[in-house]
């Protein structure tokens, strides 16, 4: 099995220029952890992590202490905090060597791309898992008795 038989296509991402309030919308109303960052060719540049982006955010936003400061970071763009060294999986790339290079880089998920480094989906932590929770088993062995 290859890394396009389980990614998720079409996923969302973000230019290197939108700002953290835009990565707020849309981990607000997305279940998701990661957003891919495209330069302006739609080449993959980095990812946007919600523990990147939380990080960043200061802890007297929308509160009474909140200062021009606080409110200024979220005008700032996404390549200022984004994770730059991703490793990048390719669609033919065999699963057991994603899960690989996922284990190893201590990503939960990754961007697919193609030989131009356009981004064709994700594959994250939980494809491989549900991958693995849903493949036929082969039947148990009777133990002699």
């Amino acid at each position: 099995m290859t890394v396009a038989s389980i990614m998720a296509a079409r996923p969302v991402s973000v230019s290197m220029d939108a700002s953290l309030a835009q990565v707020r919308t849309l981990f607000d109303t997305h279940p998701f952890y990661h957003l891919p960052v495209l330069d302006g060719a739609g080449c993959v540049v980095g990812l946007m992590s919600r523990t990147d982006y939380l990080a960043n955010l200061s802890p007297f936003l929308n509160t009474p202490a909140e200062r021009s400061l606080d409110r200024d970071i979220m005008l700032r763009p996404v390549h200022q905090f984004m994770s730059r060294q991703v490793p990048l999986l390719r669609p033919e790339q065999p699963l057991l060597e994603a899960a690989q290079v996922i284990l190893a880089h201590h990503f939960s998920c990754l961007p697919v791309v193609d030989s131009e480094q356009r981004l064709l989906g994700v594959l994250s932590w939980k494809d491989l898992l549900r991958f693995g929770l849903n493949r036929p088993r082969a039947p148990a062995k009777a133990e002699a008795g």
